[in-house]
């Protein structure tokens, strides 16, 4: 209650090429169509989607930064490394003098990669591939929390590029397997950290479980709150 201002954190692999095409305006040539607004794509958090869609302009920058061979699963470890000296207090610190009550950070994006070293393992990415070494959501949970800002928990659950293999076509996973994944996922978040705030993204893969995962959330969290 009264928590009027809060802070939305992006933050995953993606962050370590920290790169999108942002030419143009929304509406203008370069964004007519949907597979316009895929290959031009201005949000940095899908730069894994852009490279894969031949001839864009995130696929030309990749390769001409990284080169061919360069996988995006190989950021991973440059993020891994710079988090060791990361201090969570600095971000804590700095919500809390912008006035805000409450964070929520993207545990997991787009990309498939989770910010928290989840015992759910991704079937398609190698065992040294899976998740950040270093648990950020847990640590920004705790040093938010000493400031007196509230912990929120956003998840994609509607759009994971590691199940989905057509770049110029998202759309939710079928699979029974990205199902229970899913699932496993949302149920590890909540009793891993019980935060009041749960942000789901887009949508949810149909005939999961997520009404029963509701239902499980605010018997464990009863004041918590969920977007949608």
């Amino acid at each position: 209650a009264g928590a009027k201002l809060g802070v939305f954190i992006h933050f995953g692999v993606y962050t370590v090429p920290g790169w999108a095409y942002q030419k143009g305006q929304f509406g203008s040539d370069a964004f007519r169509s949907s597979k316009d607004l895929l290959t031009n794509m201005p949000y940095a958090e899908w730069y894994y989607n852009s490279m894969r869609i031949p001839k864009s302009p995130t696929s030309e920058y990749h390769r001409r930064v990284y080169g061919p061979d360069f996988k995006y699963e190989d950021f991973l470890p440059q993020l891994d490394a710079a988090l060791k000296d990361w201090d969570a207090r600095d971000w804590a610190q700095l919500i809390a003098d912008a006035g805000a009550k409450y964070c929520v950070l993207t545990t997991k994006h787009h990309d498939g990669f989770t910010l928290w070293p989840s015992a759910i393992r991704n079937p398609h990415r190698p065992p040294d591939r899976q998740h950040l070494a270093r648990d950020v959501v847990g640590d920004l949970q705790r040093a938010v929390e000493d400031v007196g800002v509230q912990m929120g928990i956003y998840y994609s659950g509607g759009i994971d590029w590691t199940f989905h293999h057509e770049p110029l076509k998202p759309g939710v996973p079928k699979t029974p397997a990205y199902r229970q994944y899913a699932d496993a996922h949302m149920r590890e978040l909540i009793s891993r950290y019980r935060a009041p705030v749960l942000w789901g993204d887009i949508t949810y893969p149909r005939n999961s479980e997520i009404r029963r995962i509701v239902s499980e959330y605010y018997n464990t969290c009863c004041n918590g709150v969920i977007n949608n």
